[in-house]
């Protein structure tokens, strides 16, 4: 008789026991109830209308990993959500199942190729692929976080020639080899989250560029923000295709609208995400990460409401030491050096709230988008003349702390956003590079080849500021010019009149609405007084308008306005500002900017004119 024969039918008596423990745990599990429903009510809209299950329930699928930690109350159900169960630590996780976490719920994912997955509560996190375990070259996890928060650890140890994980979301698709990282997907449309799941139509190794969504178009209100704790992770836009590579202590948002600007992660986002997702291993799991891998099958299934009873212990694991990089005792309360000196910068250039002199200088006002949230952020309106060559800031009607900083590159031919101050100063974007798109409308020139006034328009696409979104998507404006000298200024007698045209964006979710009209006021060259400003622009059904607003000029040509009557579309605005200068040899030119709103509109615009019977 073969010698080996022996060995054989022992070792198929073990599997054959083995699965039967499986089987036995899994049935166990089944009919045992574990006391964690809760009311209806209570759950996410997908599953209020799903008898979901007080016990485990195995599929037929691939089992791919477990669940390590509940806390609270998650519910695991199938792709097609024909069933659901109410989870416990040791179930079992398979192939396209989905992992829903409750308010105040979190759990821990640990799959059998020795990712892990930490998700935060009012998630949904499906595991739609798993291959390769420690002893294969080669492994893959392909998940997809709908909605919520979870940490990524991608595990690639020294056997491991290549080690990937892809993570889909509505609006992007991350990609790592071997790093933590975290994930959070906002959506403010829950009907259109709750709708048909993602479904990937190429999960080809080559993801960066095959993976792709088979839905036409992302779901709207929905924000991914992918941030970078250690190694890098790529992240490609499903809008528009770009991708961008995000490092440790880096925040990259993903919108509707396409990819974000890359911003230093600020440390209170840091520590508020680690905290949200931060779900300790089970005891005993020690550095090997306990029921990963060849485990997996040997673990308690269904714990019979925590009681802690194992039905199936046996493993065939030869492990003897923990693998060298498997993180699944971390705890997350790191925060890196580099994570904590990127996000505590403070904007190097500093506003002088002073007025410039010169041949190119002025000022701006626009509306800021807040595109996580598809309203208006505030209304930021310069409040000094700045040189349009350098540095000019709009600052917020709601807080004076608040301001967009854009570079003019040179007569404003090349303008970039490069710092973005928001909430009263207690949220920053770092350093920006986001090109401003701008429109000369106009000039005011001498008839030589001199100017002495421009004006325009301009757009700022989507940057991100903390875990939100923004944009300048409604038509800010822009007026420089040659400003008027004191020497000029001191020598003009007498009184003038000023007028001209004024412009204007009323704010609206799809871009705004551009308004034109007129202005006029009164000059006293004696007191330096500006009378009887009166402002009205108007578009498609709205209107803005200033009526019987003053102000002092100073020596420097520049002026604030005050009081007058203002109307935002029939109603008074809550917070208004006004100012501007004059322009030119002899004070020939008037300009500046104008902006107001209330809690839910908003406008802002420019003005520019000429003295009557000028320029002279």
């Amino acid at each position: 008789m073969n010698r080996r024969m022996p060995v054989l039918i022992v070792l198929a008596a073990s599997l054959a026991l083995l699965c039967c423990a499986w089987q036995v745990a899994d049935t166990f599990a089944a009919e045992k109830s574990r006391g964690h429903a809760v009311p209806a009510s209570l759950l996410p809209r997908e599953l209020k209308n799903v008898d979901v299950k007080d016990h485990f329930i195995p599929a037929g699928t691939k089992a791919v990993g477990v669940i390590q930690s509940v806390i609270a109350h998650v519910v695991v159900a199938r792709r097609d959500l024909g069933q659901a169960y109410y989870a416990a630590d040791g179930d079992r996780l398979f192939e396209q199942d989905v992992v829903f976490t409750l308010k105040d719920s979190k759990c821990r994912i640990k799959l059998a190729n020795d990712d892990i997955i930490t998700v935060g509560d009012n998630s949904r996190l499906a595991v739609n692929e798993m291959t390769g375990d420690r002893k294969t070259p080669e492994k893959k996890s392909v998940l997809e976080l709908a909605r919520g928060k979870a940490m990524f650890y991608a595990i690639r140890l020294l056997n491991h020639k290549s080690a990937t994980m892809n993570v889909v979301s509505p609006t992007a698709v991350t990609g790592v080899r071997g790093t933590k990282f975290g994930i959070e997907v906002t959506v403010t449309n829950e009907t259109a989250a709750a709708a048909q799941p993602i479904l990937l139509a190429d999960a080809s190794a080559d993801w960066g560029r095959h993976l792709i969504l088979a839905q036409a178009a992302p779901l709207p209100g929905v924000t991914t923000v992918v941030h970078g704790f250690e190694g890098t992770v790529v992240v490609t836009s499903t809008v528009d295709g770009r991708t961008q590579t995000v490092g440790a202590g880096q925040t990259l948002s993903t919108t509707p609208q396409g990819i974000g600007a890359l911003i230093p992660t600020p440390p209170q986002v840091s520590q508020s995400f680690q905290s949200a997702t931060n779900v300790p291993p089970p005891q005993g799991a020690g550095g090997a990460g306990g029921t990963s891998g060849g485990q997996t099958g040997g673990q308690s299934q269904g714990t019979a409401g925590g009681t802690g009873t194992t039905t199936a212990t046996t493993t065939t694991s030869t492990e003897t030491s923990p693998p060298l990089v498997d993180t699944s005792s971390v705890t997350q309360t790191q925060s890196t050096s580099q994570t904590e000196q990127a996000a505590t910068q403070t904007d190097p250039v500093t506003d002088p709230k002073t007025n410039a002199s010169g041949g190119h200088t002025g000022y701006f006002a626009g509306i800021l988008t807040n595109l996580s949230k598809a309203g208006i952020q505030d209304v930021y309106v310069s409040r000094n003349r700045y040189d349009g060559d350098s540095s000019v800031w709009g600052r917020g009607l709601l807080s004076a702390l608040d301001y967009l900083r854009v570079e003019g590159g040179g007569k404003f031919g090349n303008p970039t956003l490069k710092w973005a101050e928001l909430f009263g100063a207690t949220k920053s974007s770092g350093p920006l590079t986001v090109p401003v798109s701008s429109t000369i409308m106009g000039t005011y020139t001498d008839g030589y080849g001199g100017q002495y006034l421009e004006w325009g328009y301009a757009t700022i696409p989507s940057f991100a500021v903390g875990t939100e979104n923004y944009a300048v998507d409604n038509r800010a404006y822009y007026i420089f010019g040659q400003s008027t000298t004191s020497a000029d200024l001191m020598s003009l007698t007498g009184t003038a009149i000023y007028s001209g045209d004024a412009f204007g964006t009323y704010w609206t979710s799809s871009g705004g609405v551009n308004m034109s009209g007129s202005f006029s006021c009164d000059v006293n060259f004696a007191t330096k007084a500006v009378s009887g400003f009166n402002l009205g622009v108007s578009g498609s059904n709205v209107s803005a308008g200033i009526s019987g607003a003053s102000g002092t000029i100073g020596s420097d040509a520049h002026f604030q306005l005050t009081g007058g009557t203002w109307s935002l579309n029939g109603t008074t605005p809550a917070n208004t500002n006004a100012g501007g200068s004059l322009y030119g040899p002899s004070g020939s030119y008037i300009g500046g900017p104008w902006g107001m709103s209330t809690n839910d509109a908003a406008a802002a615009g420019i003005y520019k004119g000429i003295k009557s019977g000028g320029p002279y």
